[in-house]
């Protein structure tokens, strides 16, 4: 019974290491295996990302890691397309877990100390929309087969494009006054531009992924161009600039993000400022008026000098689109042309199409200004130009109607405020004709004329009664 005890006492301290390194595993294995909350992985509302330049900045709240753990850490990687693990990464080292995407570089941590819950991924390119995947994991630190990983959390981010270059300014007066630009593109290119141009020196405040159109405005800027193009004309957007005003165009790129399809703009422009020429009433000065008007087979340019044309030339300009124009005829007055006159040119090319006209007046200096600008449109069946020939009117108003069919037009004059104060019908020819309007007992103001075809089809043009 004594050797008995002897042996039991000598016994006991090395059953009481087995019973505790055994308790020990048991506890660890539970932990590892079983603790539900560092299962969950990381919360991935917490998961966000910041967009630099050719990076991102990542950070997230951290995983609630089992204790009795020897190593821990984060597995990040990135892709354009969709990042992912192996079905079942448990037991694999970080390295061999990954199925798709690039590791962010982090750095294992011994608890208690936490690995870091941030990270920037460098090396990207700007432009181009990433894909995080995010999962945390345990290790022993001793079997290289006893890697454990989390749930995963994933976010997607856009970083925003290069923005362009060399921006080049030029300021134009005719009856409205722009700027036209162009620029270059930077080497990765984006998906497109937006021209801003405002009276305002300061930077404009564009919100992240909203969605501008051509003509928009927001404060005092207003929207150039949303285009791939990099060439622009401020007239795109619908509205004339002032003269004797110095402007300033800003140019940013932007790239639709695969995250969500909105545009994320750059952060990166250029910008430059440019005065507008003094000169938008010089074509008022020079002409009467200018007309065009569908004929039988062409179309019919008709314009009359204010004064004395002898020392000026006009050149018949036509365009498809009212922002690029080409010349099509040039006449210069000749010294006899003492008193005020009219000009005409029949164009038989493309009447079937809607177009636009001009005429460009330089004189002896070679100063240029231009008319306003005529359009001829290409519907059928409907009254194509109704144009007061002298605005303001005085007495009875000269009402030039183009049709291109014979039709009875009931004219109708309403007065600002919308009622009508008068109202007579015309049988009007095919082509242009002119009409004398009974506007003499008008009161001073500011009138509209309508002209209302059969079928309700109609037409109208505003005049000022002096």
């Amino acid at each position: 019974m004594k050797n008995l005890l002897t042996c039991l006492r000598a016994w006991l301290p090395a059953m009481h290491f087995i019973f505790f390194f055994s308790f020990s595993q048991k506890i660890y294995s539970q932990d590892s295996l079983y603790n539900q909350d560092f299962a969950k992985g990381i919360p991935a509302s917490s998961l966000t990302a910041l967009a630099g330049d050719q990076s991102v900045m990542l950070s997230w709240a951290s995983a609630t890691f089992p204790t009795g753990t020897v190593e821990t850490g984060y597995l990040l990687i990135y892709a354009t397309s969709a990042p992912s693990l192996v079905n079942d990464p448990n037991g694999l080292s970080p390295d061999f877990a990954v199925l798709n995407g690039t590791v962010v570089p982090l750095t294992e941590t011994n608890l208690p100390d936490q690995p870091a819950t941030n990270a920037t991924a460098n090396g990207l390119t700007n432009g181009v929309t990433y894909n995080f995947l995010i999962v945390a994991y345990i290790w022993d630190g001793v079997h290289s087969s006893s890697y454990q990983y989390s749930s995963s959390a994933g976010t997607c981010i856009t970083i925003p494009p290069d923005g362009p270059n060399n921006l080049s300014l030029q300021a134009t007066a005719s009856s409205s006054v722009s700027i036209t630009g162009s620029f270059t593109e930077p080497l990765f290119k984006p998906d497109g531009y937006m021209v801003i141009y405002s009276s305002n020196n300061k930077l404009p405040s564009i919100p992240p992924g909203n969605v501008f159109q051509t003509g928009g405005s927001f404060g005092s800027d207003t929207v150039a161009l949303i285009s791939s193009s990099t060439s622009f004309s401020t007239s795109s957007s619908g509205y004339n600039l002032s003269p004797s005003t110095t402007y300033y165009i800003f140019v940013f790129s932007y790239s639709l993000s695969a995250c969500n399809g909105m545009p994320v703009y750059s952060t990166e422009y250029v910008m430059d400022s440019i005065a507008t020429p003094a000169r938008a009433e010089k074509a008022a000065i020079m002409l009467d008026y200018f007309t065009a008007a569908k004929a039988n087979g062409y179309n019919s340019l008709t314009w009359k000098a204010a004064a004395s044309a002898s020392l000026l030339t006009f050149t018949a300009e036509r365009s498809d689109d009212s922002v690029n124009f080409t010349d099509i005829y040039t006449v210069s007055a000749g010294d006899t042309a003492e008193d005020a006159r009219a000009f005409n040119y029949n164009d038989y090319t493309k009447s079937d199409a809607a177009l636009y006209y001009r005429i460009k007046i330089t004189d002896s200096s070679r100063d240029t200004a231009y008319s306003n600008i005529a359009a001829i449109r290409n519907q059928k069946n409907i009254v194509d130009m109704l144009q007061m020939l002298q605005n303001p009117v005085r007495g009875n108003a000269l009402l030039k109607i183009s049709s291109p069919a014979c039709a009875a037009l009931e004219l109708v004059i309403v007065n600002i405020e919308g009622r009508e104060v008068a109202r007579t019908s015309e049988q009007v020819q095919a082509g242009s004709s002119l009409y004398y309007l009974n506007t003499a007992g008008l009161a001073k103001g500011i009138y509209v004329v309508k002209g209302i075809f059969p079928g309700g089809v109609s037409n109208a043009t505003s005049f000022i009664m002096q």
